[in-house]
C-alpha cells in the first residue's frame, strides 16, 4: 500500500493494477501522510486520526481523540515488529 494525498493505493498482485482506497472505503481522511507496518497490520497517519488496516480481516480501525489520542492530527507514525 502507498499513502497519497488522495487516499491509499493498494497493489493487486493478481491483476497487476493499483486499486485506490479513500474515505468511502473506511480511511478517516483522503490525505494520508505516511504508513508503517507491524507484524499483522498497516498503520496510516492522517489529519483525522490514525488508521489501522488489518490485511487478514480486510478491515479498517480508526483511532481518534475519542479513543485516547491527544489530537487527531498525527504528525508521525511508526510500528514495532
Amino acid at each position: 500500500m502507498v499513502a497519497t494525498q488522495s487516499g491509499v493505493s493498494r497493489f493487486d498482485t493478481k491483476a497487476g493494477t493499483w486499486q485506490p482506497l479513500n474515505t468511502a472505503d473506511g480511511i478517516p481522511d483522503d490525505v494520508v501522510w505516511s504508513a508503517a507496518v507491524d507484524e499483522v497490520n498497516i498503520w496510516f497517519q492522517t489529519d483525522r486520526g490514525a488508521a489501522k488496516y488489518s490485511h487478514n480481516e480486510n478491515r479498517w480501525t480508526i483511532y481518534t481523540t475519542n479513543d485516547g489520542l491527544i489530537k487527531n492530527i498525527i504528525s508521525s507514525i511508526s510500528a514495532m515488529q
